[in-house]
């Protein structure tokens, strides 16, 4: 968290955005889904409108195209951003119509929260190592049963 606090308070405020979006995002390509009746279709038309946006954007802030000769030397793992995102679209727009969209954000939480604790507590792709500690373990665990409470018939 950065040492400033207006500065963490916007970051963690524009995470929280970001979660609104995600959920509302199942829910806009859950139905999307159901009403074209194939989950890739939905991803491959939300991806569409993203790509859109980003080039508008790109190009109307002045980032211009990207500079494709600086991925020359990146590691491998660079361009798995889009296979996540892409596998987080298509699933989220099959998954959500059928168990709804608490269940699956509840899931993709749980999921997101493992797996970020051991990308931290191992420095992986390229992140400042933060060691896995008890509080963490016990957040986990409760964010575990909170899931199971949310979920429950």
């Amino acid at each position: 968290m950065p040492t400033n606090s207006a500065a963490g308070f916007l970051i963690l405020s524009i995470a929280l955005l970001g979660g609104v979006l995600v959920s509302a995002q199942g829910m806009i390509n859950g139905r999307l889904n159901v009403l074209i009746g194939n989950p890739l279709h939905a991803a491959l038309i939300s991806f569409t409108g993203g790509w859109i946006i980003l080039l508008t954007l790109s190009i109307a802030t002045g980032a211009g195209l990207p500079n494709w000769s600086k991925l020359a030397g990146a590691p491998w793992w660079v361009y798995l951003g889009g296979i996540a995102g892409s596998y987080m679209v298509a699933t989220t727009a099959f998954g959500v119509p059928r168990i709804g969209a608490t269940a699956w954000i509840s899931a993709i939480i749980v999921g997101q929260l493992v797996a970020s604790v051991a990308f931290d507590h191992f420095g992986a792709f390229g992140l400042e190592v933060r060691t896995i500690s008890w509080e963490k373990v016990v957040g986990i665990i409760a964010l575990i049963f909170g899931t199971w409470l949310v979920i429950k018939p």
